[in-house]
This record gives C-alpha cells, sequence and structure tokens, in this order.
C-alpha cells in the first residue's frame, strides 16, 4: 500500500520530537508504518508490528464529536501470539489513513523530557534573577551603603556608640553586596537567552 508522503513524512518527524507515532489504515486493520519512538514505546519488535491488528471504537468516537473538526478515535493495537494490547487514539482522514498514537509513555522518556526542561528552566530563572538583582537592586543597595557610610563619618565624632552599630549595618550590608556581585558574575547577568 502506497502511503501518501505528507503522513510519511510527519511520521519520522513527529519522532525528531521523541513523539511516537504510527500510520495505520482503517479498513486494512493494521500498521503500515510506525517511527522509532513507536517501537521503543511499545516494545515491540518489526516482525510483531506489522502483526500487530488495529481496532477502532468509532462509537465512542462518534459520542465525543460536537463539531465538524476531526476527532481522536481510540484504538487498540492487539498483537497475535501475544498477551499484549496497547491503547491509543488516532486521527482518521477520508482517505481511511490513520495516525495514531500510544497513549501510554515510558517513565525514562517523560523523565528524560522533564528533567531537561527542568535544567534549562532553573538556568533560565537563574539568569534572569541575576537580571534582576543586577540591574534593580545593585545600584540601590550601594547607594544605601555609602550613604550609612556618610551619617557614620558624622556620628562618630558626636555619638561614637550609634557610629559603631552602623559601621556594624554598613559591614552586612556590604558583604551582601559583595554575594550579589559574586552570583551575578557567575550568571553572566549581561547575557540574556536568546542572544
Amino acid at each position: 500500500m502506497d502511503i501518501p508522503a505528507d503522513l510519511r513524512q510527519l511520521c519520522f518527524a513527529l519522532n525528531e520530537f521523541g513523539l511516537p507515532r504510527a500510520i495505520g489504515h482503517a479498513t486494512e486493520k493494521r500498521l503500515l508504518l510506525w517511527n522509532e519512538t513507536f517501537a521503543q514505546q511499545a516494545r515491540l519488535t518489526e516482525a510483531e508490528l506489522k502483526e500487530a491488528e488495529v481496532e477502532l471504537s468509532l462509537q465512542l468516537a462518534r459520542e465525543s464529536v460536537t463539531s465538524r473538526e476531526l476527532a481522536l478515535i481510540p484504538f487498540a493495537l492487539k498483537i497475535p501470539g501475544l498477551q499484549k494490547t496497547f491503547l491509543g487514539h488516532t486521527v482518521k482522514r477520508d482517505d481511511d489513513y490513520l495516525l495514531m498514537m500510544l497513549d501510554l509513555t515510558p517513565g525514562d522518556i517523560l523523565l528524560r523530557y522533564f528533567w531537561q526542561g527542568r535544567a534549562l528552566g532553573q538556568e533560565e530563572e537563574k539568569q534572569r534573577l541575576a537580571r534582576v538583582i543586577h540591574d534593580s537592586f545593585s545600584p540601590h543597595l550601594l547607594a544605601a551603603f555609602f550613604l550609612i557610610h556618610g551619617i557614620e563619618e558624622h556620628l562618630e565624632k558626636r555619638y561614637p556608640g550609634e557610629a559603631k552599630q552602623l559601621a556594624k549595618v554598613a559591614e552586612l550590608l556590604n558583604e551582601t553586596i559583595q554575594t550579589l556581585a559574586t552570583e551575578v558574575s557567575s550568571s553572566d547577568p549581561g547575557t540574556r537567552p536568546g542572544e
């Protein structure tokens, strides 16, 4: 059976994103083509996938359709000789070709993408916070430090006890500024995502 080029390309293009897809045919009730992710997720050999039987649940699809748009049709993929049944959803085209997806994604694939996204998100958030600190807080903290230092010099002559307390405040503020400066420089705030 000659699979339309657009479906063939779509099936393999989706593999690049880790999306398990297969092409089937409604009247043939079998798989015609699948991407590598589909085979890995199903944990089936090429021979088993070739023998797989596709059962569509058209009744469930009719009940869920609320408009004339394409509806996801539930399907079951059964492997003769094995006690395995896979569930998924498909979109059926007018020419009876099916773009099929399995419902279950193995934990290792989900976790891999989750942790990759989480690491990327953490780095972007760190850079964003570094920019906020650098652009918003650092100038104000530095100005406050210089003001405190100036007030401390005036208090030293008349109120040495209060000047000593203010010196401690200035010291804490200076430590905070130094810590922020170190964090900001290690995050490279001048580089924005996408630059």
